[in-house]
């Protein structure tokens, strides 16, 4: 009975931790195509789209391995795989630490289009106990 008991409250601290992990990442997945170039009374931020978004710790991909945006799947497994839903919207929570999310629009391929200074794939960056948006824009059919 003791051991039980023991085993219920380290299950149930443990559980309590994990929902009050607060910090992680939301954003928009959006979808552009045709002409982009501005003009007068024209705006297009694009249209919301359901993907899945692969999450990965912070993902340098070869560019040699580029073909306009698109990457082969990475050997490495990706932390969490997620989906927006049909307008866009993503909500995933996450530890603190450098994130590259990657979209899932071509059989054996994903997309990213987003790189920093070393290199990161899409990267966004998660702080203790916040929240991060993001908007992963899918623009291969557009024209700027």
């Amino acid at each position: 009975k003791t051991l039980l008991c023991s085993f219920l409250c380290v299950f149930a601290l443990l559980n309590q931790a994990a929902l009050a992990q607060k910090s992680g990442i939301r954003g928009k997945v959006t979808f552009l195509s045709g002409n982009q170039m501005p003009g007068p009374d024209y705006a297009n931020s694009g249209k919301g789209v359901k993907r899945k978004i692969f999450v990965y710790e912070g993902l340098q991909i070869p560019f040699d391995k580029l073909e306009n945006g698109f990457f082969p799947i990475p050997q490495e497994k990706p932390i969490v795989i997620i989906q927006s839903n049909k307008k866009g919207n993503f909500k995933v929570r996450l530890k603190p630490g450098t994130y590259s999310l990657l979209i899932a629009e071509k059989d054996g391929y994903l997309w990213g289009n987003v790189f920093d200074s070393q290199g990161f794939i899409n990267p966004v960056k998660v702080d203790k106990d916040k929240t991060s948006n993001t908007e992963l824009q899918i623009n291969y059919n557009a024209s700027f």
